[in-house]
């Protein structure tokens, strides 16, 4: 398998990175906002974590001097990166800016 295992790895993790705060906003009205700052931290690990892949089979590339592979995927990584970042950083700011403020237990949308 190689060095597969990293685009394969960094592909995993972007998917986390996404899920996690669109799990965040689908149970807005369930979780609370610490959970939701929890749910973007752990996006925004995962999303690092997939970038560094990356950065590493770029250097594995390198290393290697395949330098037509990595001049045939450079624009691809830097699109798919770029919108891995971007789009992370969006659904963690969706997530935590739609978040209710609470305190103690009670509910989001109280109605008196």
């Amino acid at each position: 398998m190689g060095y597969a295992w990293l685009n394969l790895g960094s592909l995993a993790l972007g998917g986390i990175a996404w899920a996690l705060p669109v799990a965040a906003l689908v149970r807005r009205d369930k979780a609370t906002r610490r959970e939701a700052a929890v749910c973007s931290a752990a996006s925004a690990a995962s999303c690092s974590l997939a970038l560094c892949l990356v950065v590493f089979y770029l250097g594995h590339l390198a290393d290697s001097r395949d330098w037509s592979a990595l001049l045939d995927t450079a624009g691809a990584f830097r699109l798919c990166t770029g919108g891995l970042f971007l789009g992370t950083l969006l659904l963690n700011a969706l997530a935590l800016a739609g978040h209710p403020w609470r305190r103690g237990g009670a509910g989001a949308h109280e109605t008196a």
